[in-house]
């Protein structure tokens, strides 16, 4: 049976591309070959993304979670009543629904 987004696809007549980790795995140059067909990348080939990637790899490997966390994810938004809303969050009704229910 076909998948219901297959199907909204072909109803559709919509354009796109499907990307399957198990690709990534076996065969990196096709899977990123893939991407830049789908989206008429010129700039760049497949050996100089691949080239970022393996690069970019290699530094978050050599840190750990927390550091790649902190170094990697940035916020996106800023909002004013950061502190405010801290202070809500940082209650001990909240802290101790968390003592109770989590596993440690």
């Amino acid at each position: 049976m076909e998948s219901e987004w297959k199907i909204e696809v072909k109803k559709n007549n919509l354009d796109y591309l499907l990307l399957e980790w198990e690709v990534f795995l076996n065969d990196k140059k096709k899977y990123i070959n893939s991407i830049i067909n789908y989206l008429e990348i010129k700039k760049y080939t497949d050996d100089e993304i691949l080239l970022i990637i393996e690069k970019n790899l290699s530094k978050i490997k050599s840190n750990d979670l927390n550091a790649n966390l902190n170094n990697n994810i940035k916020p996106k938004t800023y909002n004013k009543d950061s502190e405010k809303i801290k202070k809500i969050l940082n209650n001990k009704e909240i802290s101790n629904f968390i003592d109770d229910n989590l596993p440690k």
